[in-house]
């Protein structure tokens, strides 16, 4: 071997030994974790919370009684209760059915709903019993306009059977199973269908006050027929041109003017009363037939056959 090349293979040698101690060297060391980079801390802007407006209570509002405009006042609140308003205008003018504090929001559940809120001032709703015939053939529907008459028959006789029109242009609430302002009713199954399609047996009518007791006495002891009107059509009766019926209860003696004048108020004129003789009139009396003229003088009774005649004598 020429000594050229015994050094190249020392050289090599040499060279193996330093990676060995260099591969040593780095497996004999520590493993070091590096250091955690602290994020830039970033000013952030808190947005302000979102609020909403709510009506709520200015002054205790009653139970049973009509919301005024300067009851309720509208607040900002964080959140919305789940069924308050957010409009006085929803509210206002509205019945309560619950008892409301200072401050509390107005719900729709303190809310009277139903058929309340169709009767005017003055109105009662009355139910009167109806069938296919008496009730224009199941066609009527709730808000539309009827013309309420009686048939009365006294003592059973044909000749004293009455008719008149009770009532005119009364507003209907409620026929069968629909309700005004309510969805029709939906059937479900066939029992549920049959009962949906029946006639109507009963109708809510919106009646005065001062004439729910004609009404009633109508229905107890005649018949009424509910007649469909016009929307239109606003004629009416007269009831000043008519003799007005005897009440039952008669007022006081002694009562002052104001008392007197209190007397023809509805809800005094209904506490009166009315009696049968009220809504039906005496029935006509049919004029006998006046027969023949009696002989002047003496007479003797002729019989001829089956025939029979008086002969002055």
């Amino acid at each position: 071997m020429s000594s050229m090349t015994r050094i190249l293979a020392i050289l090599l040698v040499v060279f193996a030994v330093l990676l060995g101690g260099f591969a040593w060297f780095l497996a004999s060391r520590p493993a070091t974790t590096p250091q955690p980079v602290a994020p830039t801390p970033v000013a952030q802007t808190q947005p302000d919370t979102a609020r909403v407006p709510v009506v709520v209570a200015k002054k205790a509002l009653e139970a049973g009684a009509p919301i005024a405009a300067d009851a309720i006042e509208v607040v900002q609140w964080p959140v919305a209760p789940a069924t308050g308003f957010a409009d006085p205008g929803q509210v206002r003018g509205q019945f309560l059915r619950l008892d409301v504090a200072p401050g509390e929001p107005v719900l729709a559940s303190s809310l009277l709903r139903g058929l309340q809120e169709q009767l005017h001032e003055g109105e009662r709703a009355v139910t009167v019993p109806i069938d296919e015939v008496t009730g224009a053939a199941g066609r009527v529907r709730p808000g539309d306009w009827v013309d309420v008459f009686m048939t009365f028959n006294q003592g059973g006789e044909v000749e004293q059977t009455q008719s008149r029109l009770l009532q005119p242009r009364v507003r209907v609430l409620a026929y069968g199973e629909r309700v005004l302002g309510g969805a029709e009713p939906q059937a479900a199954g066939r029992q549920a269908a049959q009962q949906a399609n029946a006639a109507p047996r009963t109708a809510l009518l919106a009646v005065p006050l001062v004439d729910v007791n004609d009404l009633i006495l109508a229905s107890r002891n005649g018949r009424l027929q509910l007649v469909l009107r016009p929307a239109g059509d606003a004629d009416g009766t007269d009831p000043t041109l008519f003799v007005e019926p005897a009440a039952v209860l008669s007022a006081r003696s002694g009562l002052d003017a104001s008392a007197r004048e209190r007397l023809s108020e509805p809800a005094n004129r209904a506490y009166a009363g009315t009696g049968l003789g009220g809504i039906a009139g005496a029935a006509p009396v049919a004029a006998r037939p006046a027969g023949a003229p009696r002989p002047v003088g003496r007479s003797v009774e002729v019989l001829r056959g089956n025939r029979s005649e008086n002969v002055p004598y």
